[in-house]
């Protein structure tokens, strides 16, 4: 070995120099280090010598390089050197595990290079203990793949948001799917360009989410089609390679919310019902005071009085208020039905010719009906009143005319869909219009009673909620579809009768039996005003009249008077048991006694199923019509 000068010549250095420069340099250097020569240790530095738990380098000394391995490495170490001697290329660092003095096992880091020293071939090696670097190598690669399981894999939506920027850092296969970009492109947008938030709503919501004043949030978010879904976002701080960024797990709830707003929809129509029937309910024991007192009024009246117009008008007034009385209970599903098997193609035939005059000449009317179309169950002049009333309400939005569409199909649901149709065999009853449309407040709120979008004088907004009523008591359903300016679809669903109840139905035979007036009369009702004017019908028609205000007034009579009545008028609905109860009471004790029920309110008291031989009159009627429904119990007039 020789040192070169600046005047170009060299300068030889001896052994007994070398050494000493070359243990000065071992011995100060923090990586462990030996010099072997034939596999055997001839020099080793104090880091080595600490390294393998021994006390002093003279105890290395000699030592073979496999001396220093585990017993599991050295055939490896071997083969390694074997390729190295052979000429093989080999990595110049390498891993394998080192075996301590006192057997403990560890990782160790190898580098080596051949040299030669004084004729001879030397092999200097620099070991270091990796126990640590590994582990935490092994601690972050689980940390990764833990994130990649957590945030890749999983299925939730994800994504990392950088708080500052808005920038989308990172979003998993799932977000891709949902969103509908690809999942690169999706890594290079904002939240702004997803979220329909203004750019200050949305940094002030990641700025709640920062600071985890809010970890939870509804949103609308946009996607590649330009659809926007309703989400919730549960969104919080992480720290991530010395960044802090928000991780956002997003769950789509628009089915879910459009269940809640068809529920939330439900329950206020329901509401509405309940307070539409007990108007009605009252609003109809007083026009029975009206119509029976106004026909009271008018019996006495000489021939030619100037009053007997305004009577009519009163009539006619009572008449019409009758009939909005009939809408309310409809809509809140209170009246009585008459059921039958219905084919809704013959409703539609039956009834074309009369909407036709009915539209006038500038709507053309198309039929569409499936003509295997099974039948559905329901009552047959309902219907009549739904087809009517939808197509009234498709005439007033076509302004300017165009083509009213009915179309009837058979239609067999295997599970809920987005209109809440439950699943089962359907008939539906479309009419689609081409007229304005309706935006989407007006479309949620369309069956609601009152609520028309028409000018004042021009309809009482009872049309589509009483086809809502005849509708849901039947057991169906309604969807409507419409945007403004776009026309209007209604699709009733109706179910399908089953094969018994599309049998058809005895009518009734006429009986010829004698009218007549003659016998004792209960009347029950707990309103004496309503009591009052039916009293006197019956009385100067030759009845005799006992009162009572409840069923326990009744049933507080002797035998002996309850065996003389010949017939029971009794209101349905009072305080305490009912009248349909009265009514069987007084049956069990005398059989052939006449039974009218009456009522302007017929929700849970059972009057759809009356016992044989019972009647009922629904409210509200004049004198007349009750005296008629006497007769029939009476056993006069035509049979029910």
């Amino acid at each position: 070995m020789s040192e070169q000068h600046t005047d170009g010549t060299t300068q030889a250095f001896e052994p007994a120099t070398i050494w000493p420069l070359l243990r000065a340099i071992l011995a100060n250097s923090p990586d462990a280090i030996g010099i072997s020569s034939g596999w055997r240790l001839r020099v080793v530095n104090p880091a080595l010598v600490r390294m393998f738990g021994f006390s002093d380098e003279s105890e290395m000394m000699g030592l073979s390089i496999f001396d220093l391995l585990a017993p599991q490495a050295r055939e490896t170490i071997a083969e390694f050197v074997r390729r190295r001697d052979a000429g093989e290329q080999v990595p110049p660092i390498y891993v394998t595990t080192a075996c301590a003095r006192d057997g403990r096992e560890y990782a160790m880091e190898v580098r080596s290079a051949a040299f030669s020293l004084f004729g001879s071939t030397c092999t200097m090696t620099l070991l270091r203990d990796v126990t640590e670097v590994q582990a935490s190598h092994r601690a972050v690669k689980q940390s990764e793949d833990f994130y990649r399981a957590l945030f890749e894999v999983n299925t939730a939506v994800k994504l990392l948001i950088s708080p500052t920027t808005g920038k989308i850092v990172d979003a998993n296969q799932a977000a891709a799917d949902f969103y509908g970009w690809p999942l690169d492109t999706l890594r290079t947008m904002r939240i702004t360009d997803i979220n329909m938030l203004t750019r200050e709503e949305t940094v002030a919501e990641m700025q709640n989410a920062s600071s985890g004043r809010r970890r939870y949030f509804r949103f609308r978010h946009r996607m590649a089609s330009g659809d926007v879904r309703h989400v919730e976002v549960h969104s919080g701080p992480v720290l991530l390679e010395g960044e802090t960024l928000l991780l956002s797990i997003v769950h789509d709830v628009t089915e879910r919310n459009r269940l809640e707003e068809q529920l939330l929809r439900s329950q206020r129509l329901e509401a509405i019902g309940q307070l539409a029937g007990g108007v009605a309910h009252d609003f109809n024991n007083l026009l029975t005071v009206m119509m029976s007192s106004a026909e009271l009024v008018s019996r006495g009246l000489p021939a030619g009085s100037p009053l007997q117009q305004q009577l009519d008008d009163l009539g006619y007034a009572a008449g019409r208020a009758a009939e909005l009385t009939r809408e309310l209970l409809a809509f809140s599903r209170r009246q009585r039905m008459q059921t039958a098997a219905v084919n809704l193609n013959d409703v539609v035939a039956r009834m074309r010719g009369l909407l036709e005059r009915t539209l006038g000449s500038t709507i053309f009317v198309k039929s569409v009906l499936d003509p295997e179309l099974p039948a559905v169950r329901a009552d047959p002049s309902q219907i009549e009143q739904v087809v009517m009333n939808l197509e009234l309400n498709a005439r007033d939005a076509m302004e300017q005319g165009g083509e009213l569409e009915l179309s009837t199909q058979f239609v067999e649901v295997e599970r809920a869909d987005q209109r809440g149709i439950p699943a089962g065999r359907w008939v539906s009853l479309g009419v689609r219009d081409e007229g304005r449309g309706m935006d989407e407040e007006t479309r949620q709120r369309v069956f609601e009673p009152f609520f028309t979008t028409k000018e004042a004088g021009r309809g009482t907004g009872l049309g589509l909620s009483t086809v809502y009523g005849i509708v849901t008591q039947s057991g169906g359903h309604i969807a409507v579809e419409s945007e403004p300016e776009r026309g209007c679809r209604f699709e009733v669903f109706l179910p399908v009768a089953d094969a018994a109840s599309q049998a058809p139905e005895c009518a009734p035979r006429p009986s010829q039996r004698r009218r007549h007036r003659a016998g004792t009369v209960l009347l029950v009702d707990d309103m004496p005003h309503v009591r009052a004017p039916l009293v006197r019908c019956l009385e100067e028609a030759g009845l005799e009249v006992l009162e009572a205000g409840s069923t326990e007034e009744v049933l507080a009579l002797s035998p002996a008077e309850i065996r003389r009545l010949d017939a029971v008028v009794s209101d349905v609905v009072m305080p305490g048991r009912s009248g349909l109860e009265l009514c069987r009471e007084l049956l069990a004790l005398k059989p052939e006694l006449g039974v009218v029920l009456v009522s302007g309110d017929l929700r849970h008291h059972g009057t759809s199923q009356l016992p044989r031989g019972v009647r009922f009159l629904q409210k509200p009627f004049t004198g007349q019509r009750l005296l008629d429904e006497i007769d029939h119990a009476l056993g006069g007039g035509t049979e029910a």
